[in-house]
């Protein structure tokens, strides 16, 4: 508070003049500041998004994390029914291994439910060539089943590798050949393994589903043009089907016309 030295007034130690008689007072100086707060930059440095945050990946790379068998059933959900938004990782990733894993897994049990399949709904045409080597269907069972079993779990899986390279080496020659592959051969054999998820559903379902999968997959991994794998996916088949029906052409033409040399 102050006290007016001509009215004895009593003023508030903030007034600059004596309510009363009007007399001004002294009022200390102000010291400036050496360093202002800066709050305009601590307001910018808090409103910037952070930069630090993970990027998503492949469920099934992070199975150790996750979950193996979590992990594996996320991965054939996305990779199966969401191929638009899982492929694009597929693009970005390198870690081949995890996707080898994931494809032979799968294959495998694929194979394991078409043998459960053939024992429920019998083939015939392999009961009448028992039937011809004196067995019956209880014999298929005891011998034909484990036979299976082990080639499944032994030699199988080397057969679907070699496969599964072979057909990413075409895929990706014929995407050279297009310009439709410029993230290189490991993102071929990335997406062909995920791509090959479908499979698991017996007969022509699963075959042509993952078919479509592979070439919507190659897209969104490669980032180009959806008829650069169409061509490249359906090109092999279709000389596949032209050279069987040129033999065919060939062994009908000598039976019904008895070309030399063609004899059946």
């Amino acid at each position: 508070m102050k006290t007016c030295p001509v009215c004895k007034a009593v003023s508030s130690e903030y007034s600059a003049h004596c309510y009363k008689c009007g007399r001004s007072f002294e009022m200390p100086k102000l010291e400036p500041l050496d360093q202002p707060p800066q709050t305009s930059s601590v307001l910018q440095s808090e409103s910037k998004p952070e930069s630090g945050s993970p990027e998503p990946k492949i469920p099934f790379e992070e199975w150790r994390t996750r979950g193996f068998w979590n992990s594996l059933l996320e991965t054939w959900i996305q990779a199966s029914l969401h191929p638009r938004e899982f492929y694009p990782l597929a693009g970005k990733t390198k870690d081949i291994m995890s996707a080898l894993l994931f494809y032979l897994i799968w294959q495998i049990l694929g194979a394991f439910l078409g043998l459960i399949l053939s024992i429920i709904s019998p083939n015939p045409v392999i009961h009448s060539m028992m039937e011809k080597f004196g067995g019956t269907g209880s014999s298929h069972a005891l011998f034909i089943i484990p036979f299976q079993i082990v080639s499944i779990l032994i030699f199988y899986p080397v057969i679907l590798l070699i496969g599964l390279f072979l057909w990413s080496a075409v895929v990706y020659l014929l995407l050279s050949i297009l310009d439709g592959a410029p993230k290189g051969f490991a993102t071929t054999l990335i997406t062909l393994s995920y791509a090959s998820a479908p499979a698991i559903i017996p007969y022509l379902i699963g075959w042509i589903w993952s078919l479509i999968v592979q070439v919507i997959g190659l897209s969104e991994s490669h980032q180009s043009s959806i008829w650069k794998p169409a061509l490249a996916v359906t090109i092999p088949f279709l000389i596949l089907f032209f050279l069987i029906l040129a033999g065919l052409s060939v062994l009908f033409a000598s039976h019904f016309f008895n070309i030399p040399g063609f004899k059946p």
